[in-house]
């Protein structure tokens, strides 16, 4: 389960195993859900603006939960995707080659710029 906020948009993503929810910061009120895509990880950068991945792909959710805008990533086949929290506007996040699960990277999203960049291999 994860819980993120965005004063921005005014709303709260609940993530739990079965749905992602959107609410809304004043009412309480479930502005609109879906079922659980298999998301793995949820987080809001400083400016508001909500990150969610799967195993496979992070994206950036916009105003609703149907407009989601794919994050761009110097790995190709990326796999068991996991944020390990902010540092300095800088999210770490660690995932797998999906080819070879023996190859970890570490790669680090900008959260002004958005941008994934690799920071890591072993």
């Amino acid at each position: 389960m994860a819980v993120a906020l965005s004063k921005k948009y005014n709303n709260v993503l609940v993530l739990t195993s079965d749905y992602l929810f959107q609410m809304d910061c004043l009412s309480g009120e479930i502005i609109e859900y879906e079922s659980q895509h298999l998301y793995q990880s949820l987080t809001v950068t400083s400016s508001g603006e909500f990150i969610i991945a799967d195993y496979y792909s992070i994206e950036k959710i916009e105003s609703n939960l149907k407009n989601k805008v794919l994050l761009e990533s110097p790995l190709e086949m990326m796999d068991m995707i996991k944020f390990n929290g902010w540092s300095n506007n800088k999210l770490s996040i660690t995932c797998k080659e999906v080819v070879n699960w023996d190859n970890n990277f570490v790669v680090e999203l900008d959260g002004d710029t958005l941008e994934i960049t690799l920071k890591d291999f072993t």
